[in-house]
């Protein structure tokens, strides 16, 4: 059907509902499920009426704006016009550009054990794969030398399945491999675009003390995203990816808090937002002044990511996550269409400065 552009909510409504009887092949029962619980997450419980209004809004932003139900919320799209939202890098915009800047194969961030083993000598922990029975041999030895480890799914994001396991949680080998196995196919089941139930296996980072201090509970790191054009990587809009609520995982999604960095300094230069449109100038559990915290090495930092981002010569766009230890900043993993969250942070879209910067402005829809 053709695509018309609307500022009125009842048109979007009436939009986005033919458009999900249109396209069934991808608005499944399992779909629709997940839609739903992304906007219960926002909005708690309200009407079945008031939900399937919300639902179709959604939809039609997503074929005219390319953002995900999340941005939906988060970038508060629903007070914002039309010419707002288009100013938004949204999910399957960036999609778009990224495959235009990153022409070569970038399946190596797609794969969190094929990221390691290309990046290994920056990662400075121990990581191993399991995928099934046979290896368990690989697994005995790792967890023999790592009481307490990270497991992580293969190819999930979003801080989707992650969990600590301490030593102090199992007394059997054996079973705990059984349950970490167990903990893969679930995801595989549970994860509408899981495509493996391969698990990755990490040893704990060792954070240093003075990044640890703002939230202790968690790994407190910095996401820096390079661009590269020819032979200049800029360094595009930093933050701070801070825990909250004494969980491990951080990501906005899992409820802790981005902070933006100014790229010179090195100095935190906004409040931490939470995805539900919370912001804190102090953090909420350990009272520590947000705006104006320092991180430290930050130019060492900066060197390093540019020196990473020249290693795959057709990769020109990656979402570099990083954490400071007592042995330098390691890797956490990477991301070759890594967010905008600093349209969380700046509260506006930056599409056109992007764009200014790589010389590119798609026409069109996003799909098309």
């Amino acid at each position: 059907m053709e695509i018309e552009i609307t500022d009125k909510v009842e048109r979007m409504e009436f939009v986005g509902e033919q458009l999900m009887n249109c396209h069934p092949e991808i608005y499944t029962a399992k779909m629709i499920s997940t839609l739903k619980a992304t906007i219960y997450k926002y909005l708690g419980r309200i009407s079945p009426e008031q939900e399937m209004k919300l639902l179709y809004r959604s939809i039609y932003d997503y074929w005219v704006y390319g953002n995900s139900c999340d941005e939906e919320f988060y970038y508060r799209f629903s007070e914002k016009t039309h010419e707002e939202k288009s100013q938004y890098m949204t999910f399957r915009l960036r999609e778009k550009y990224c495959k235009r800047l990153n022409p070569g194969d970038a399946s190596v961030f797609v794969d969190k054990y094929k990221t390691y083993l290309k990046f290994k000598d920056y990662y400075l922990r121990d990581v191993i794969e399991i995928t099934g029975e046979e290896d368990y041999g690989e697994f005995l030895e790792f967890v023999q030398e790592h009481k307490s480890f990270v497991v992580k799914p293969k190819d999930l994001a979003f801080g989707l399945g992650i969990y600590v396991v301490r030593e102090n949680d199992y007394t059997d080998y054996k079973e705990l491999f059984k349950s970490i196995l167990e903990s893969g196919k679930r995801n595989k089941r549970d994860v509408i675009w899981a495509k493996t139930d391969s698990i990755v296996l990490e040893e704990i980072i060792e954070q240093d003390e003075r990044m640890a201090m703002i939230h202790p509970d968690s790994v407190n790191g910095v996401r820096i995203t390079t661009v590269k054009d020819n032979n200049k990587i800029t360094i595009l809009n930093p933050w701070l990816k801070i825990g909250a609520n004494h969980q491990f995982v951080t990501s906005a999604v899992c409820g802790t808090m981005d902070a933006g960095i100014n790229e010179h300094t090195g100095i935190v230069e906004t409040n931490g937002y939470k995805e539900n449109g919370e912001n804190y100038e102090f953090h909420p559990d350990t009272h520590i002044r947000i705006p104006g915290f320092k991180i430290p090495r930050w130019n060492e930092l900066v060197s390093t990511a540019k020196e990473i981002a020249k290693v795959l010569p057709d990769i020109n766009y990656v979402g570099w996550d990083f954490a400071l230890t007592p042995k330098g900043w390691s890797i956490i993993e990477a991301n070759y269409d890594g967010d905008f969250m600093w349209q969380l942070y700046y509260e506006k879209g930056m599409k056109r400065e992007f764009e200014e910067l790589i010389h590119f402005k798609l026409d069109g829809f996003w799909w098309q």
